[in-house]
């Protein structure tokens, strides 16, 4: 059976509260030779911090999820290590799912693993989620961002680059060193809101 606070209060001869404290990193409230009694207690019983249950007493969770696409880019990476830098700065957790590529399913299991759980937001990089998975997201009531995708409407938050001026400086450069006969090949769809906006940059 796992050790709980009671436990550890009674091997280190302190309350219960003052093991809270000390766990909870409120060094107003203790002395050092307390949070020593208290960590040497946790460490022989092999107390493990349930976080799960904290976040469920206060109220507040300290996660952020990432759901991203599984097909691979040259950028995703950088974009990840961005968002794990920016959360660690506010104390904040990263969990990481993938969503396949353009699959319903594997989104929709994605978004429920995310869903079941604390989480404080989440952002969806490079993910088009079908209209059914977007309505069961906003169903959640879950505050969330799109990432490197953008959308003709104006209701979805989403942060990307400027689709147009990369399809537009791209054909500029060429031209710019001599070159007329200009292809332009790798847009996911044309059809999709990104894909247009580069085809008309181009």
């Amino acid at each position: 059976m796992a050790a709980t606070i009671k436990d550890i209060a009674k091997l280190a001869g302190v309350s219960p509260a003052t093991v809270s404290r000390v766990l909870a990193n409120k060094t107003a409230f203790f002395s050092a030779d307390t949070a020593a009694k208290v960590q040497t207690a946790a460490t022989t019983l092999g107390y493990q911090k349930n976080t799960a249950a904290a976040e469920l007493v206060t109220q507040q969770s300290h996660v952020i999820a990432a759901i991203v696409n599984s097909t691979k880019t040259n950028f995703a990476n950088h974009i990840i290590e961005g968002i794990q830098d920016a959360a660690y700065r506010q104390g904040l957790n990263v969990i990481i799912l993938y969503a396949g590529d353009a699959d319903p399913k594997q989104q929709r299991r994605a978004l429920t693993t995310v869903i079941e759980r604390p989480v404080r937001g989440i952002l969806l990089l490079s993910v088009d989620l079908s209209a059914d998975n977007l309505t069961y997201l906003q169903a959640a009531q879950i505050p969330y961002c799109f990432l490197s995708i953008s959308f003709e409407e104006d209701q979805l938050p989403f942060i990307t680059s400027d689709d147009w001026q990369v399809g537009y400086q791209g054909t500029q450069a060429l031209l710019a060193q001599g070159h007329r006969q200009i292809g332009l090949a790798a847009v996911d769809s044309v059809h999709a809101h990104t894909g247009k906006l580069r085809l008309a940059g181009y």
